[in-house]
């Protein structure tokens, strides 16, 4: 289980969702002939969470709150060339 736990932690850093992950994982245990969905799936979710935290960080460190009120402001904007909603929707 470390062996798979230190896996699915390196493969955290390229995957782009939690279930890409899962996907990674399972062909890692395929190699090895390990299939264990539940186990690989919980190291898949906290490895990814890991990887989720720490993008918000650095997102959180550069974000300041004027930068934070102009997304807002365009993210909440009216479409262009469109008849109602906002950009968001």
């Amino acid at each position: 289980m470390a062996e798979l736990d230190q896996a699915v932690e390196s493969l955290a850093t390229t995957a782009a969702s939690v279930d890409e992950l899962v996907q990674e994982a399972e062909l890692w245990l395929f190699g090895r002939r390990l299939p264990v969905d539940r186990a690989l799936r919980d190291l898949s979710r906290k490895a990814f969470a890991s990887i989720e935290a720490t993008a918000l960080e650095v997102v959180n460190s550069e974000l300041t709150a004027d930068k934070l009120a102009h997304i807002l402001a365009a993210v909440h904007s009216s479409r262009r060339d469109r008849v109602g909603g906002t950009v968001l929707e």
